[in-house]
């Protein structure tokens, strides 16, 4: 059971990272709290300010450290990297998951967010499964689905804004003319 669970809750250009060390189940002690830039050399701050923490509590964290974190598409896919790379422990767990299990909460903020994380993280360890990066090919596969998925949904807009079109398109001034010959003629 790892004894120093981080909490990450990604955005865009921030992440906010809220550590606990893990007496027991029933005892979670916070003992930093942080936000990150969402690049770089926010990852190395992390990991830099993990490790200090870590150490504080007497623990190790490439032994006993876990950084968990909500699955978010792409913000978190090149900090998990980047902790793999480093021989850190990543979990990634479903969103939904997560806030499942933490119940009714008041007050949503990323700060809040990265608590209930490194909590779950705590709590529910039997669940780990960690992050093992998937190989170049599968990835480079996974971004052409995406893009032709995404390609496939414009095209299938165009062509229903087009048809839509045809139907609220005032005449022009010629077939407005033919209109009104036909009409007099009759």
């Amino acid at each position: 059971m790892k004894k120093f669970c981080i909490g990450i809750d990604i955005a865009k250009k921030t992440f906010d990272a809220t550590a606990i060390f893990v007496e027991s189940i029933d005892s979670l002690n916070e003992v930093g709290y942080r936000q990150f830039e969402n690049c770089p050399s926010g990852f190395r701050a992390l990991v830099s300010w993990a490790k200090k923490l870590c150490k504080q509590c007497n623990g190790k964290l490439s032994e006993d450290g876990l950084f968990c974190m909500e699955t978010t598409g792409g913000y978190d896919r090149q900090i998990c990297m980047y902790l793999h790379d480093k021989g850190q422990n990543v979990w990634r767990e479903s969103a939904l998951q997560i806030h499942r299990s933490s119940g009714f909460r008041r007050g949503k903020n990323d700060k809040a967010d990265s608590r209930n994380i490194s909590e779950y993280a705590a709590k529910h360890q039997d669940k780990l499964v960690l992050f093992s990066p998937d190989p170049t090919v599968i990835m480079e596969l996974k971004e052409i689905v995406n893009y032709r998925a995404t390609m496939v949904e414009r095209r299938k807009e165009a062509k229903t804004r087009l048809s839509e079109k045809k139907f609220t398109t005032v005449l022009g001034k010629s077939q407005t003319e033919r209109v009104i010959n036909k009409m007099s003629e009759s």
